[in-house]
């Protein structure tokens, strides 16, 4: 499964997708600048992350742990696709070494939120088993995965927005 998933993203194979994504962003929003397009495209990334940080954080609030790495391949997944609209968005072809970075700066980041979450959650699970307040943990568990999901989407995006914004080594898109 991971193995397919960094093909897919080192092969270029989402580039194409991710182009279809930002011009539909265009035709949604034409008055907006190429910053206001990559603002509004991270945050919705970040929201998603969200999302599904909330999902898998809410039950390992519940049983003490987090879900064995269940939410890791998509939010690998999504930073690497927010890339490459980035890319687009600032009329950019990342190359082999760019789109590399980006997939292993996606697993870092996604893998070391998982882990500080995972490490909050074991530690919020044993102080409300102290004060045997079950109730609270789905709800704290969901809150924490969500935040960090997030915080770390938005750090991608900020970093990743920064690279393609800049003078980089990528090609330029035709147009």
């Amino acid at each position: 499964m991971y193995a397919d998933l960094v093909q897919e993203i080192l092969t270029g194979a989402e580039e194409a997708a991710a182009v279809r994504r930002v011009e539909r962003m265009r035709e949604r929003h034409p008055g907006l600048s190429r910053d206001e397009l990559a603002d509004r495209l991270i945050r919705r990334t970040a929201w998603r992350c969200a999302a599904v940080g909330a999902v898998t954080g809410a039950p390992a609030g519940w049983l003490g742990v987090a879900p064995i790495a269940a939410d890791l391949p998509f939010h690998v997944h999504a930073l690497a696709r927010l890339a490459l609209g980035l890319a687009s968005i600032y009329r950019r072809r990342p190359d082999l070494s760019e789109r590399g970075l980006s997939t292993a700066g996606s697993l870092a980041l996604s893998a070391g939120a998982a882990a500080l979450r995972s490490g909050a959650l074991k530690l919020l699970h044993r102080q409300l088993r102290r004060r045997r307040s079950f109730v609270a943990a789905p709800v704290l568990g969901g809150l924490a995965g969500g935040a960090l999901a997030y915080a770390a989407a938005m750090a991608f995006g900020s970093a990743s927005r920064d690279h393609f914004r800049g003078r980089g080594r990528g090609r330029r898109l035709l147009r």
